[in-house]
């Protein structure tokens, strides 16, 4: 596999990343403390788009995960562009969370509307933490690409991401392993 770094940009938008096809188990999309799950943001009018748009929350590890995205200005050797600004965010929003840190991995995509296949994704692994909550790519694709109906991601002025997230057990909140695993951990011995 080729790393996304390596790439020219056009090259990088003619990879063609498989989407998930592994459906995840349907008894724990309501277990908020589930460690997988997929988060799915659609967003209509995007080519009005002028600030950051966040998704409603899905909770992973009793976490709230978003996806958000924003318009950027970039500089080119061709002068100033526009791209597309897509990210995970991690945000608890209780004030006795403020040292909490989570790990986790998520695949983000950009859906074909017209070939699913041809989905656009990207991947990140990161540490979230109350500083740097939101982890992911500042360019994923370029405003023109994204915009043009031959790449199939924009279908009546709206796009849809998926980001499949996938987030280890936290630390700094209050998190019982023994009643969301069935094992005790290592620092709570009861």
């Amino acid at each position: 596999q080729v790393s996304p770094a390596s790439l020219s940009p056009t090259q990088e938008l003619s990879e063609v990343f498989k989407p998930d096809n592994e459906v995840l188990d349907d008894q724990h999309e309501n277990d908020s403390s589930r460690s997988e799950a997929i988060l799915q943001f659609n967003i209509s009018d995007f080519s009005e788009i002028q600030d950051t748009r966040i998704s409603e929350p899905t909770f992973i590890r009793d976490l709230p995960w978003r996806i958000m995205i924003m318009p950027r200005t970039t500089k080119t050797n061709e002068g100033e562009g526009k791209s597309v600004g897509i990210f995970v965010q991690c945000s608890p929003e209780s004030p006795e969370t403020l040292g909490w840190s989570v790990c986790a991995r998520a695949r983000i995509t950009l859906v074909n509307q017209v070939n699913p296949e041809n989905s656009y994704s990207r991947e990140i692994f990161h540490w979230f933490t109350a500083k740097e909550n939101d982890w992911g790519y500042a360019n994923f694709l370029t405003w023109k690409d994204v915009l043009n109906p031959e790449n199939g991601y924009i279908k009546d002025n709206n796009i849809i991401i998926h980001a499949r997230v996938s987030a280890d057990a936290p630390h700094g909140i209050n998190w019982d392993s023994k009643k969301h695993t069935g094992f005790v951990g290592l620092k709570n011995q009861g």
